[in-house]
């Protein structure tokens, strides 16, 4: 972006619905909480991860990332 331009920018909500990118190798059921997967990626909540949201539908990822729908928590 030029010097003076403002990029957008959207802060997500307790409640929101978004669309996600699943880390690879992920099993995720309905209710699965999500933790901070790196590289703007989530994945299945672990001890001392950010807690990030809730899966809204059930998503197997192998080698590659996949979409998933969550409710930001």
């Amino acid at each position: 972006f030029p010097s003076h331009d403002i990029p957008p920018v959207w802060m997500p909500s307790r409640g929101d619905v978004v669309n996600a990118m699943l880390a690879p190798t992920q099993t995720i059921v309905v209710g699965s909480q999500l933790g901070h997967g790196g590289a703007g990626q989530v994945r299945l909540w672990q001890t001392g991860d950010m807690l990030i949201g809730t899966a809204l539908h059930a998503v197997t990822t192998t080698g590659a990332a996949a979409r998933l729908v969550i409710r930001i928590n």
